[in-house]
């Protein structure tokens, strides 16, 4: 309503490819049948929840909506081949700087409005294991000032 009220038609947010019912990432049993179904009762329950809210309220609204849906988020050094797509993608992952890449060409390009879209790096592939060992330790480097 806000964007309404203020004039502002454009609406590109991220989503997941978990979104959608038809997604298989090729992960395998082990994924598909035990990681991705821990996940998404535990530490992804709420998450999944809001983006199903998310995009129903993107999707029902009157803006020039494009809904990003990205696989597995992982760290590449700069934009590389990406592949985008209506519905879904086989892809496992998505590098961060391909999405946020995507994300700033809708400020221009109405190819997507009222589609949701999915996307994954195709160029550079990332090792499940490693990926998420990164991930789950990453740890941002702050000044000591903005830890407090």
């Amino acid at each position: 309503r806000a964007m309404e009220a203020h004039g502002v038609r454009r609406l590109a947010c991220v989503s997941s490819t978990a979104m959608d019912h038809r997604y298989d990432n090729g992960g395998g049993i082990m994924f598909e049948k035990v990681l991705k179904p821990l996940i998404a009762s535990s530490i992804g329950r709420t998450t999944y929840t809001d983006q199903r809210r998310m995009e129903t309220l993107v999707s029902d609204s009157h803006l020039d909506w494009t809904i990003v849906r990205p696989s597995g988020l992982f760290e590449t050094e700069t934009v590389t081949d990406y592949q985008v797509t209506e519905g879904f993608v086989t892809g496992k992952f998505t590098s961060r700087l391909d999405l946020a890449d995507f994300m700033l060409r809708q400020l221009t390009d109405s190819s997507y409005v009222h589609m949701a879209v999915a996307i994954a790096t195709v160029s550079v592939q990332p090792k499940l294991a490693k990926m998420l060992l990164t991930e789950a330790f990453h740890r941002e480097s702050r000044p000591a000032a903005a830890a407090r």
